[in-house]
């Protein structure tokens, strides 16, 4: 359990020195939901992608509610194995959004693949870095755009 809280607030640190380094007050990343939406913006040009994973991530957690409570009132077995597959398909749509905003986190900050690959597998290690590191926030649209916008 220790380990877990000590990992968590590593997460959270991490995430509000990305958010710092972007001109971003670092408390939005203490707000759960909130700094789902914060992140999307940080990273996605596109707000349809922001709002698949805030949306997502909130259904996620009003379906799993709702699960729980229609098992401890007995709902019938068909009716908790649709709910779970509902929860399936929404969270992987979830996380092919999350993916394609941490590749474009990772875009926005002028980094390439093999770094987008850490954000992805190593996300507290890579978030500090990221954080902590002399990389510029270049915002949603990347490096080329951003060279293209100076010229």
């Amino acid at each position: 359990m220790g380990i877990s809280i000590v990992g968590a607030i590593l997460a959270i640190v991490a995430l509000a020195l990305v958010f710092n380094k972007a001109g971003v007050n670092w408390w939005k990343a203490l707000i759960p939901y909130y700094k789902i939406h914060v992140f999307g913006k940080l990273a996605n040009r596109n707000d349809a992608i922001t709002k698949t994973l805030l949306g997502g991530s909130i259904a996620c957690s009003v379906l799993y509610v709702i699960s729980q409570t229609a098992i401890s009132l007995g709902a019938p077995d068909s009716a908790i194995i649709a709910m779970a597959l509902v929860m399936i398909a929404v969270g992987i749509v979830t996380f092919v959004a999350h993916i394609m905003t941490t590749i474009n986190l990772a875009r926005a900050f002028g980094k390439g693949t093999g770094f987008t690959v850490g954000l992805v597998l190593l996300p507290v290690i890579f978030f500090l870095i990221l954080g902590l590191g002399d990389s510029e926030y270049l915002g949603p649209q990347g490096p080329a755009e951003r060279v293209a916008e100076a010229a």
